[in-house]
């Protein structure tokens, strides 16, 4: 791969993806094709931050607000949605947990010249010396800190009257995510703990970088932030998922896991990810059928198909 096309083709700087080339891939081997893979995979979703945060901003922001906002991004990663948020008039502040993911971030804002503004730090405990924001953004991030109750007790305290704050994170019900996480693309690990996800991932792939803590409902995100006098309110995915083609490749995904990845696992985690995974799908059918029912087909696609849930929490 070679950096000076990468920039190129994702109109980024050319110290940015050296430095993303070098981390990611450095010193990985093409025989090892899985590895080789993923390192390269996560290149280019590091190099193409400044493109999805152009493309997610309009769903956060109205293109139509004439008012400068101050905006914080929590794991802002490597800057394209703060990047965005400048582009479109508004102060932006990014906090990012991980030292080399933060410089690539800082190298990806000076190599395009954005005036937004990444600081390294860990959010539950970063001292933001007084300031309120008009909008915190909190995408695929609540589901990686260490206490997602303190989590969205801070972005509640942190936001401005009349502001909102938008998360995203993952649906550990999903069909999809059971079928391939998003995190590791590894079948079952969802159903699991955050300790047991961790050991099943390091067993399958040999890498020891699942950095996630356990996932939650919607519902409990809701009610939480309720507690703390917030208005919440749940945002609907997408409706182009077919729920029989999610549920046919969970189960091709389930023979090909066995094939392939059952081996690897200990005798306690075989046995664990066969059981949640017996007990997923008999709740599945279960709400399968109450939705063809009740005629809830779209609610029964937010619960157990849409890879992510999205919600918002507003401070009045």
């Amino acid at each position: 791969m070679d950096a000076s096309e990468l920039a190129e083709r994702h109109k980024v700087g050319k110290e940015f993806a050296e430095f993303a080339l070098s981390f990611f891939v450095g010193g990985s081997s093409k025989e090892d094709e899985v590895h080789y893979a993923r390192s390269v995979a996560f290149v280019e979703y590091a190099l193409s931050s400044n493109t999805r945060g152009r493309e997610l901003l309009p769903e956060i922001i109205s293109p139509t607000t004439d008012k400068e906002l101050s905006v914080l991004d929590i794991g802002c990663g490597y800057g394209g949605m703060i990047n965005a948020c400048t582009e479109a008039g508004h102060r932006a502040l990014g906090v990012e947990i991980d030292e080399n993911v933060a410089k690539m971030g800082q190298l990806n804002l000076a190599g395009i010249g954005s005036t937004a503004n990444i600081q390294v730090g860990d959010f539950l405990t970063y001292d933001f010396a007084g300031q309120v924001f008009d909008v915190i953004i909190c995408t695929d991030a609540i589901e990686h800190v260490s206490s997602p109750k303190i989590c969205l007790r801070r972005i509640y305290d942190l936001l401005d009257h009349g502001g909102v704050a938008h998360l995203e994170t993952v649906n550990r019900r999903s069909a999809l995510n059971v079928a391939a996480d998003i995190h590791m693309g590894q079948f079952g690990i969802t159903l699991l703990d955050h300790h047991s996800a961790s050991a099943a991932a390091k067993q399958v792939s040999g890498w020891n970088g699942y950095q996630v803590s356990d996932f939650w409902d919607m519902e409990w995100y809701l009610g939480l932030g309720r507690t703390y006098g917030a208005v919440m309110e749940a945002v609907e995915p997408p409706a182009y998922w077919d729920v029989s083609d999610a549920i046919k490749n969970l189960f091709v995904k389930y023979h090909a896991w066995r094939q392939d990845s059952f081996h690897r696992l200990d005798d306690y985690l075989q046995h664990e990810i066969e059981v949640r995974f017996s007990q997923y799908c008999q709740r599945l059918f279960a709400a399968k059928e109450r939705a063809t029912e009740e005629c809830a087909e779209k609610d029964f696609l937010r619960r157990w198909v849409s890879p992510v849930i999205k919600f918002r929490m507003n401070k009045i």
